[in-house]
């Protein structure tokens, strides 16, 4: 099994190129055993299902008084992971990359902080604690800690192990970097 994602696919990319990407993919996962496709989707639900109402409560406190978003990264990109990830769960993807030129703004970005669901965004923004969001970590009772790092654990482990039965596919990938 890997032991960290690629970074495949993690660029800007025009839409139709995300779209041809995604339906590579999406063939590609039609054909991994349907049990451990479901099994995987599981895990990675139970700890979205989990770590978005702590992440969104962080992102509550910290994000309207923010001088300087992590949103606004411009090396957060999609990567083979997320794309499998999105169609493991049954998930519709996102209209297309982050951004389809470097140095563009996230184009999920709005006033009122991202537009996409915490399932459907890139892994690092799923993950992320800015400064401000670890003291408010670091706040939290030691059980609390354990039972997030534990979600995140699961959600990386889930990811990793979907990568690696892609990659154990005998068809090659148009689109490999």
């Amino acid at each position: 099994m890997r032991v960290e994602e690629s970074s495949v696919y993690r660029r800007p990319m025009s839409d139709s190129e995300w779209l041809e990407i995604m339906a590579v993919l999406k063939t590609g996962i039609a054909l991994l055993n349907r049990a451990a496709i479901q099994s995987l989707s599981g895990q990675l639900r139970e700890a979205f299902s989990c770590l978005d109402p702590v992440m969104e409560g962080y992102c509550r406190i910290t994000c309207p008084d923010c001088s300087d978003p992590c949103c606004t990264a411009r090396n957060i990109f999609f990567n083979r992971a997320d794309m499998l990830s999105l169609l493991a769960l049954g998930i519709s993807p996102p209209q297309g990359q982050t951004r389809t030129l470097p140095l563009e703004a996230c184009r999920y970005l709005s006033p009122k902080g991202c537009r996409l669901h915490r399932a459907v965004r890139p892994y690092v923004c799923v993950w992320y604690l800015c400064e401000a969001q670890m003291e408010l970590f670091r706040s939290e009772s030691t059980s609390t800690q354990r039972l997030f790092v534990k979600h995140l654990q699961r959600l990386r482990l889930a990811r990793l192990e979907l990568e690696s039965l892609y990659e154990n596919l005998s068809q090659i990938e148009p689109y490999r970097e």
